[in-house]
């Protein structure tokens, strides 16, 4: 009598090798998904955190030209409103007068007082534009987390100033 062999099923090294590929690119992609997906989620939040600070400055802008409007109006270098509401140089130089504020490119955020800094991030600095407009910009700046860029939102309300 006469024994066949059977024949042996299985996977071919080739195929294998195509199957790892195919998992790897499918992994690869989640990654790269997720990935951009969490900066996403970090930078909203980071732009949530400047906006509130931005607008707690100028709600205390409001409050302050209420109170003692000309301790505003009559601002000539750029300021932080620090949390006793008292009107603070937003930078240690004196060569930040009102319309000195570096560009966001240029500017260090090395310089500023630490009372016009927020959650050791955020660089506050308001602007004054006089004349007819009375225009405050309020500027909050940081360091992006991942440490390779510098971000800003500017928020430019106007105050009417009373007879």
């Amino acid at each position: 009598m006469k024994m066949k062999l059977s024949q042996q099923a299985g996977d071919t090294i080739v195929e294998v090798l195509i199957a790892i590929i195919i998992v790897s690119t499918v992994l690869g992609g989640a990654f790269v998904s997720a990935n951009r997906s969490l900066t996403a989620t970090r930078d909203s939040q980071e732009r949530g955190e400047a906006l509130k600070f931005g607008e707690e400055q100028v709600e205390r802008l409001k409050a302050g030209v209420s109170a003692t409007p000309d301790t505003y109006f009559n601002a000539t270098n750029v300021f932080c409103i620090d949390g006793t509401n008292m009107l603070q140089p937003a930078t240690n130089s004196p060569n930040y007068s009102i319309d000195a504020l570096p560009l966001l490119t240029a500017d260090s955020l090395n310089n500023y007082n630490n009372s016009c800094i927020r959650s050791n991030i955020y660089h506050l600095a308001t602007e004054y534009y006089g004349g007819t407009d009375n225009v405050f910009k309020v500027h909050v700046r940081w360091q992006q987390i991942g440490g390779n860029a510098k971000d800003e939102i500017v928020l430019i309300y106007r105050i009417n100033k009373l007879p």
